[in-house]
């Protein structure tokens, strides 16, 4: 542990308009982090991380964290996703390339299924909120335009 850094120099940071922080969570060459962080698997490095944030974080209810399932999840291609916004009252699928407001509990369940049939695991779902709006960024992302030049 290395400790707090308070720099106001790292581009990533100064590149957003919202409040933001780095989190380091493993050294690459540690085998022991490497280890734990394969262990846990994303979600169990990121749920602790959200909840010091804000302590109503967490995965959706309705999914279980299938990440120790002993499923190989090297090489995996997909960015699917499900997510509620608070306050939204809807249910969104992210397929990877542009999202979806689910208008039918049915469209969630044969989505779920579907995903879980052909990968063997529940679909990531997450659950955010106005005041850190990760549902922001990622239509941001979707919806800009391609980068042609550098």
């Amino acid at each position: 542990n290395r400790g707090v850094k308070y720099s106001s120099g790292y581009h990533d940071l100064n590149a957003s308009n919202m409040p933001g922080m780095i989190v380091e969570t493993l050294f690459c060459t540690g085998t022991d982090d490497v280890a734990r962080y394969r262990s846990l698997g994303t979600k169990g490095i990121a749920e602790p991380i959200a909840k010091a944030i804000d302590s109503r974080a967490s995965a959706c209810s309705e999914q279980k964290n299938n990440q120790n399932t002993g499923i190989e999840q090297e090489g995996e291609e997909e960015m699917k996703c499900l997510f509620t916004v608070e306050g939204k009252g809807a249910v969104y699928y992210f397929d990877g390339q542009k999202v979806i407001t689910l208008g039918h509990p049915d469209e969630l369940k044969i989505i779920q299924q579907i995903y879980k049939d052909n990968n063997g695991k529940d679909m990531p779902c997450y659950k955010w909120s106005p005041k850190a709006p990760w549902y922001a960024r990622l239509m941001s992302v979707i919806y800009s335009k391609e980068t042609t030049s550098i």
